[in-house]
């Protein structure tokens, strides 16, 4: 490099260019032959270990093998821990009855919201509508709520009954968004602030009791008995659930028999002052019927109130029946109901609050029609819906403000567009309407309506996939409503409200 150097740095000289270069060359000749012979010295000192190698193998193979031990049991350490950590570890190590005949399952939804004014969101319902029914849930629902379901199937040597025992517990809050406070638990927070803790299920089943017909179960205790909902509404049009007990699938003809004896007490009215005021049911079902290319329920209930002197209905009977039906379609099902009760059964469920406060003399004349229809269909991967419609008529029975008798009619449809497998966008359309709201003394129609928007994520596109994640907007607006109006904080006279929020809901 120093020669190669000056024969740039001075072209004007030649004679001392050339001898640079020579002493380069005979440089790089020298440097060659070196390497050269280094080359041959190792390929000398190659073939002499290659040579020596037999006498040496013992020792090198004794290597090997502590090599190789050492390999296996740092494996069988990794794999040990791997093992511990594993999710199966602790279960394989319990008894098979206490881990694999046990099942967990829950529903929960919770969000917070907020109304036009930066105030609380609340839920907004029709004036003389059905029981926090609006239209369409969806971007209004302002509570807590959660269920969590304990079922143990208890082991049997497969010879006699099969039980299993479940349990349910829920919580419900509507109260106020306040972080580390329990409402309605913890002083000075009353049940007025909506919080509540409900032991919704506890009952045995037994089934594989009589021989000839293994597939027949009895049942006591309390539990949600073969309800049926409207999903986007979040209403239960069939709900027997109660306190009892029965007897279910025994086959006749060509479908299946249930009867169940059911019912309810409210301790803090009491008959004669003697006895506490009660509902009693005998439910009579008789399901998977082929009909109208489908399967169909026929449902029977004659209930009785046992009122009378101190409380406000009198001893009453009453009969509701019913027939629900339900399609498979293409990519999706259709589901209908019409139910028809009177007297003791005219609310189609269990509950003794329902006619807790029916004056006397009038709970013989209650009434009620309802009509139920609902649809999901699943278009593509992408792009799904459901649409549901509720028809109501009503009589009280009694004189109230503007009459004893209602007619309230509601429809909501809710298609979901995912842009991605995840990502996608819900939308909700809802409209409530009845000729009369008989809580006020105009007679006149109201009607409601409701618009939300919600981008969500979800595992994928089909309607029922759980969990979602949504934020919402919804705008609801209505027309001849009573002057005493107001929901969701808007002030009288104003006829549209507008709530926003964030909301989580998932079952499992």
């Amino acid at each position: 490099m120093i020669a190669g150097a000056s024969l740039l740095s001075t072209p004007l000289h030649a004679q001392t260019a050339t001898d640079d270069l020579s002493a380069l060359k005979a440089e790089m000749r020298a440097a060659r032959e070196a390497y050269e012979n280094r080359i041959a010295e190792l390929e000398k000192r190659l073939s002499a270990i290659e040579t020596a190698k037999p006498a040496a193998s013992g020792a090198q193979t004794n290597v090997e093998e502590r090599l190789s031990a050492l390999e296996r049991s740092n494996r069988e350490h990794d794999e040990a821990i791997d093992e511990i950590f594993s999710p199966n570890f602790i279960a394989e190590g319990l008894p098979a009855d206490v881990t694999r005949n046990f099942e967990f399952h829950g529903y929960l939804r919770a969000g917070y919201g907020v109304n036009q004014s930066g105030g609380g969101q609340l839920q907004v319902t029709h004036p003389d509508g059905l029981f926090q029914i609006g239209p369409g849930r969806l971007g209004n629902e302002q509570d807590t709520y959660g269920e969590l379901t304990f079922k143990y199937n208890v082991p049997n040597s497969g010879d006699g009954p099969k039980f299993a025992v479940q349990s349910t517990l829920a919580y419900k809050y509507a109260g106020d968004k306040s972080n580390y406070v329990t409402p309605g638990f913890t002083p000075p927070a009353t049940y007025d602030n909506g919080g509540d803790i409900l032991f919704r299920e506890a009952f045995v089943t037994a089934s594989n009791v009589l021989a000839s017909a293994p597939e027949v179960q009895f049942w006591a205790g309390q539990r949600f008995y073969d309800r049926h909902d409207i999903h986007i509404y979040d209403f239960y049009f069939l709900d027997m659930s109660g306190y009892g007990g029965g007897v279910e699938n025994i086959p006749l003809g060509p479908g299946k028999l249930a009867v169940a004896y059911l019912g309810g007490t409210e301790d803090d009215l009491t008959v004669e002052g003697r006895f506490n005021l009660t509902k009693q049911a005998i439910d009579i079902r008789w399901s998977e019927l082929p009909t109208f290319g489908g399967k169909g329920t026929l449902w029977v209930a004659p209930m009785r109130v046992n009122g009378g002197s101190g409380v406000n209905p009198d001893d009453t009977s009453g009969v509701a029946l019913g027939w629900v039906q339900f399609n498979t379609l293409a990519k999706g099902f259709n589901k209908a109901s019409i139910q028809y009760g009177y007297g003791a059964a005219s609310q189609f469920n269990t509950y003794v609050s329902g006619i807790s406060f029916q004056p006397k003399g009038t709970l013989d004349d209650t009434e009620t029609l309802q009509i139920t229809n609902q649809t999901v269909w699943q278009y593509t991967d992408r792009f799904s819906l459901m649409a549901a419609g509720i028809y109501n008529y009503t009589d009280a029975g009694s004189y109230q403000a503007s009459g004893s008798d209602r007619t309230y009619v509601s429809a909501a449809v809710r298609p979901i567009y995912m842009f991605t497998k995840h990502l996608g966008l819900e939308t909700e359309f809802g409209f409530d309407w009845a000729d009369d709201t008989r809580y006020d003394a105009r007679d006149g129609s109201t009607s409601l309506g409701k618009i939300t928007i919600a981008p969500v994520i979800k595992p994928s596109g089909a309607f029922w996939s759980r969990p979602e994640i949504r934020l919402y907007a919804s705008y609801f607006f209505w027309d001849g409503a009573p002057g005493y109006y107001n929901p969701n904080g808007v002030k009288t006279g104003k006829n549209s409200s507008l709530s926003f929020g964030i909301q989580a809901e998932t079952w499992w």
